[in-house]
């Protein structure tokens, strides 16, 4: 049990470094840091960056370096205000956690334990790294566009980064720590998969399959129960990304839309901001979906797997039909909030009330120019 959980921190140190740092997750995960001191200074870091987004929120907003018509002054409103609500939701889920996080690591080696599954030492390692990459990727593409959109004004770059980057950063790292979960979710049901596999290849006797099943119906369960708590934990952070980064990639496309139609003022520097962010607010959105659709998928092909297995024995076919059962019955696991559904088909959807939007925004400038 301990050189599994040490295996565990070991492969995830850097997630739980950086996420500690960014007030995603609890610094209580660390063992000697369960001191009520850490945690009060945790907290008081958390506040003053809160503070401090705010305080470079409001100069960014009253006296930022673009020049701007009222109604994009209204849109950065708008994507600075979902930041100050999405913020301390994030922030309130790492303190509220804290007494709880070490549950769900022993929740996960106990697992494990009981199934028999172990992993080569650094495989989440690499993953974490790989997902933290693309984020570091993000903000160095961000800061040579601010800086030079501010003029090379090192006060004004800070305060933008503030607003919009610091945030946007904040909210990635809560996301890699959800997609590791989700990955962990999908490594263990490939796990499973590969039994069933090896069953139809080479088939044992009726009564030692019949027990295999039902260790598996038991591993599948616990697997989509943590699957639907995970989804119920992070779901008002979820819905709040989601509602950020849909306000704010449409807002970022119609004022695209405006410097294409009046290019007088755009600069190569303004368009560069608006693909980076409006491609960091798609990936956003469609990764949580990636990841959710690779756990369901799995699933599906847990059903196809069961249902090629054969047998003339009825108390087998009573476990196999119970399984199969089992895998059909719909819990809402990748449900957010019980208002999104986590589903690769959720793009569509997101695509047309896009379109939708853009029509809007549209309507709304051309009546706001007669007025």
């Amino acid at each position: 049990y301990q050189d599994k959980k040490q295996l565990l921190h070991k492969d995830l140190r850097c997630l739980f470094l950086i996420s500690v740092l960014n007030g995603t997750v609890p610094i209580s995960l660390f063992p000697s840091l369960r001191n009520r001191m850490y945690v009060t200074l945790q907290q008081l870091w958390l506040l003053l960056l809160y503070i401090g987004i705010c305080i470079a929120s409001f100069y960014e907003l009253s006296y930022g370096p673009l020049e701007l018509s009222n109604l994009e002054h209204n849109f950065y409103l708008i994507e600075a205000c979902m930041y100050f609500i999405q913020l301390p939701c994030i922030m309130l889920f790492c303190v509220r956690w804290r007494h709880k996080i070490e549950a769900v690591l022993v929740c996960i080696v106990e697992f494990d334990l009981a199934s028999g599954y172990g992993w080569a030492p650094g495989s989440m390692q690499r993953f974490v790294r790989r997902q933290f990459l693309l984020v570091l990727l993000c903000l160095c593409l961000c800061i040579p566009i601010v800086m030079d959109i501010c003029e090379y004004d090192l006060i004004k770059s800070l305060c933008n980064w503030s607003t919009y980057v610091a945030p946007n950063a904040i909210s990635n790292s809560s996301l890699v720590c959800y997609y590791t979960l989700l990955h962990g979710i999908f490594m263990r049901l490939q796990c499973l998969n590969s039994t069933l596999e090896t069953q139809l290849a080479e088939p044992s006797s009726a009564l030692e399959l019949r027990r295999l099943l039902h260790k598996l119906r038991w591993q599948h369960i616990k697997l989509l129960s943590f699957t639907k708590k995970l989804n119920q934990t992070y779901g008002v952070c979820l819905l709040l990304i989601y509602t950020s980064s849909f306000v704010s990639s449409n807002c970022m496309i119609f004022l695209c839309y405006k410097s294409i139609a009046n290019p007088i003022d755009a600069h190569w520097s303004w368009y560069g901001y608006i693909i980076v962010w409006v491609s960091m607010h798609w990936s956003k959105m469609f990764g949580i979906l990636y990841f959710n659709n690779a756990v369901q998928q799995e699933q599906t092909r847990s059903l196809s797997l069961l249902s090629k297995l054969q047998t003339d024995c009825v108390q087998l076919t009573e476990t196999i039909n119970h399984f199969e059962l089992q895998l059909k019955t719909d819990v809402r696991a990748h449900v957010a909030c019980d208002l999104i559904v986590l589903d690769l088909r959720f793009i569509t959807g997101l695509l047309m009330a896009s379109a939708n939007v853009f029509i809007f925004f549209l309507q709304y400038d051309i009546t706001y120019h007669a007025l």
